[in-house]
């Protein structure tokens, strides 16, 4: 029977950081999993659980709502296309060295309306997650200019420009809106203020605004429900540390 020898225990090798490196980091893993997907799955059994509600029968606490957007604060224009809206969010990243940085992140505004044949209720989305498809996408860098237009947008209205010192910088960039009149499904926590006013913002479920079905978003909640990723982060740390018990055998 072979006995652990203290002493080589105690002598690190490339091996042995190696096992600790990957022990350490699936460990790491499989907890942010383990939480995310408990909270993933929490979050699946209320939608499961709360029916699609006309404003007209809405009830406080978790509920789920279709409908079309209507404009609260009059006058919103998204900031690249110029489209008239009720929400939008204009993001710039830049290419750092381990991926991508925003340097813009403009959202606007912190609230609007959804309304249905009976009536309308107040989405406060400063609070909530905003499920939209992209609306305008592009890119510039190296040898790739940026349109004049959307350079001017970003020195003008956010003090930004797409040239470095030298070369351009290597930028890209993204907007969703939402227009008058979408239809939207969202999901939340609802309450109704003293002037009789319903409103939907973060709560025991997190505020969820998507362009896509009530099925699609729920058959999303339940793929992210499933521990599967978290068990094989735990044995890929079980094998790192058995591996390492082995080697120093």
């Amino acid at each position: 029977m072979s006995i652990i020898d203290s002493t080589v225990i105690f002598a690190i090798t490339d091996f042995d950081e190696k096992c600790g490196l990957v022990f350490a980091l699936s460990s790491f893993i499989s907890v942010l999993l383990f939480f995310s997907a408990r909270k993933s799955k929490k979050h699946h059994a209320l939608m499961s659980a709360t029916k699609t509600s006309s404003v007209s029968d809405l009830k406080s606490g978790p509920a789920e709502v279709t409908g079309c957007t209507k404009v609260k604060t009059a006058g919103i224009r998204s900031p690249w296309s110029n489209r008239e809206c009720v929400y939008y969010r204009f993001q710039v990243d830049e290419a750092v060295k381990n991926g991508w940085c925003a340097i813009i992140d403009d959202t606007a505004p912190s609230s609007f309306l959804v309304a249905d044949e009976t009536g309308e209720i107040e989405i406060l989305v400063s609070e909530g997650e905003m499920d939209l498809r992209v609306d305008r996408q592009s890119e510039s860098g190296f040898g790739n200019d940026a349109p004049d237009q959307l350079r001017n947008l970003l020195t003008s209205r956010y003090d930004k420009d797409t040239q470095g010192l030298i070369f351009n910088r290597t930028l890209r960039y993204t907007e969703t809106y939402l227009e008058p009149g979408d239809k939207v499904y969202v999901f939340g926590q609802a309450s109704q203020a003293d002037d009789g006013r319903w409103v939907m913002r973060h709560g025991e479920m997190p505020l969820i605004v998507s362009e896509r079905s009530e099925l699609d978003v729920e058959m999303e909640t339940e793929k992210n429900s499933k521990f599967w990723p978290t068990i094989v982060s735990a044995i890929i740390a079980v094998v790192a540390a058995v591996s390492w018990l082995v080697s120093k055998s």
